[in-house]
């Protein structure tokens, strides 16, 4: 894949979700997937999010119920 076209599919993530993305591109999901986690992590380290923030909310949701998979979610309570 080309550059522009893994920044079309990160962004293109931003209006629906991984797996629709995935159907809609025909690319297989994890494909999909990791694009997203590798331009978001590049996102990420370009800038400094956690600068500003001066009261932080952590908690933790079940990302599939009675399987014990969890994720904390971080949130700038301003």
């Amino acid at each position: 894949m080309t550059i522009r076209y893994e920044k079309y599919i990160y962004f293109f993530i931003e209006d629906i979700c991984t797996n629709q993305v995935s159907i809609k591109e025909d690319i297989c999901w994890a494909t999909v997937n990791e694009i997203h986690k590798r331009y978001g992590e590049k996102q990420l380290s370009a800038r400094d999010v956690w600068q500003h923030v001066r009261w932080l909310g952590i908690d933790e949701i079940s990302i599939r119920k009675g399987k014990q998979n969890y994720a904390c979610c971080l949130v700038d309570l301003e």
